[in-house]
């Protein structure tokens, strides 16, 4: 089976395409396209999805997970729209006080410099140090964690940071939600009558924003089955033969994954009806309630952390209709 590097070029010489071009097309320089081809660096998600786009092949194809250079395509999107979106509040009520967002924008960016220069016990104590009343692991996860992964990523892809450092801050972080979701228990809600199985379809790899949603879930009471990575239809139907599932919530960060997501969706709703759980969905991948709904098949959509919990109480009274 061909490398990464070399799956690329045929790709991109089977467009009569130059580096030079496809990097132009990219907004990256002409090395960077020649150190993908060398497999001396690797792209970061997101320029992954581009790669595949201009080339018109498929992600599994420039992976090695398939052998047919096939582009990646979605289904048709209709006006209609069916589900129960989650949406965000008013704006007014999702801003933080100037004071509080100015504060959390100094310690992402002290984060960052920390971890940036490999002082991780530092950037883990600056974040515990800062945790208060105001700040619980949501309000963390949007303006801290999540705008620091970003910029790891950015970095990462220029070069800048190599790919343990990446490896090794994205631990730092995993492990400092893990430690705030303990801290946090005692504010969670009793325990409700509602359960989740939380999982991710397909080849989709990006865990942190289906551990949030675990989260969110948690601290509103719920039971979770965090089951991460994809497992087989015929394995999800055995566990909901065996427990009471309610919710099962899938997240899509890379577009060419919802292809799996709605094969996924489709499956589980074809189980016996007395078996399938409402299916909710969420993920950068999905740009609006029309690509959950119609292209998809999913009953819930969030699109973003703060709207689902925000709209907790609206979800479980529509679990018990």
């Amino acid at each position: 089976m061909t490398d990464f590097g070399t799956r690329l070029k045929i790709a991109r010489k089977d467009k009569k395409m130059t580096q030079k071009q496809l990097a132009g097309l990219l907004g990256v320089e002409q090395s960077t396209i020649s150190n993908y081809e060398k497999n001396f660096r690797f792209p970061v998600a997101s320029a992954l999805a581009d790669l595949a786009d201009q080339l018109e092949v498929s992600v599994d194809y420039l992976l090695g997970r398939s052998d047919f250079q096939e582009s990646y395509s979605t289904p048709e999107a209709s006006s209609e729209v069916s589900g129960s979106l989650l949406s965000e509040t008013e704006k007014k009520d999702t801003e933080l006080p100037s004071e509080l967002a100015s504060s959390l924008k100094a310690l992402q960016v002290s984060f960052f410099e920390q971890l940036r220069q490999g002082l991780f016990q530092e950037a883990t104590d600056l974040i515990i140090t800062h945790m208060n009343p105001e700040i619980n692991l949501i309000t963390m996860n949007e303006h801290v964690f999540e705008p620091t992964l970003k910029i790891v990523g950015d970095h990462w892809e220029t070069g800048e940071l190599s790919v343990a450092d990446e490896h090794m801050i994205s631990s730092v972080i995993d492990k400092l939600m893990t430690r705030l979701e303990q801290a946090d228990q005692n504010s969670k809600s009793p325990n409700k009558p509602y359960s989740a199985a939380l999982m991710l379809p397909g080849a989709e790899e990006h865990e942190f924003p289906l551990k949030m949603t675990a989260e969110v879930l948690i601290q509103h009471g719920w039971t979770t089955y965090y089951f991460g990575k994809s497992v087989p239809v015929s394995s999800l139907e055995e566990f909901f033969m065996k427990k009471k599932v309610d919710l099962l919530v899938l997240s899509v960060s890379l577009k060419p994954h919802l292809n799996s997501c709605e094969a996924l969706i489709r499956a589980v709703k074809a189980l016996d009806t007395e078996l399938h759980p409402k299916i909710m969905v969420g993920g950068s991948a999905i740009d609006d309630a029309s690509v959950a709904f119609n292209q998809l098949g999913a009953d819930y959509y969030f699109p973003s952390m703060h709207s689902l919990d925000t709209a907790m109480d609206d979800l479980e009274k529509s679990i018990m209709e």
